[in-house]
């Protein structure tokens, strides 16, 4: 994840109830920034509310060790994630911001995107794709609709085996 929702997510996820926050608190966090360093985040509140809230399900310790001691990277995006890749025996999720999504697609990392479009229109915003210097094709491989409205359409990238990076990113 990026740096950002990195700082942010790791005064939220620990504390939060629902079938997503086992698994985000569970997994391996890997935090991309520039400089290759990063400011541990203030968990102080969070810390003090999970131990609260504690329950037999839960290792406070386990949770809070997970966000507070990342893997850091970024320095080198393209080495970086092909080390990761290599190491990983399942997908890797990218989650973060324009700025680290940007990153990632202007490098030809990604494999695999999934795009949400909600019902409402905001009227301004900044393009995801505009650092790309040439159109990459899509392949549509899924569509859910959901009640909402929303939808998520999954897309794959053609391109040709010399220009990816085989990154499994998602």
């Amino acid at each position: 994840m990026g740096r950002q929702s990195y700082l942010q997510w790791a005064e939220y996820w620990p504390t939060a109830d629902g079938s997503t926050a086992r698994p985000m608190n569970e997994i391996p966090k890997v935090v991309f920034s520039r400089t290759g360093a990063i400011s541990p985040p203030n968990m102080e509140k969070t810390i003090a509310t999970l131990k609260a809230k504690t329950s037999e399900h839960i290792n406070a310790d386990q949770v809070i060790a997970n966000w507070q001691h990342p893997i850091v990277a970024g320095k080198d995006l393209i080495a970086d994630i092909q080390r990761l890749k290599a190491e990983a025996s399942k997908p890797i999720l990218a989650i973060g911001g324009l700025s680290f999504a940007s990153s990632l697609i202007t490098s030809n990392l990604v494999d695999v995107f999934r795009l949400s479009v909600h019902p409402v229109v905001l009227g301004r915003g900044i393009p995801l794709f505009g650092g790309l210097e040439a159109p990459v094709r899509l392949k549509l491989e899924d569509l859910k609709r959901f009640d909402s409205g929303a939808v998520v359409k999954t897309y794959r990238p053609l391109r040709s085996r010399l220009n990816s990076h085989n990154s499994n990113i998602r």
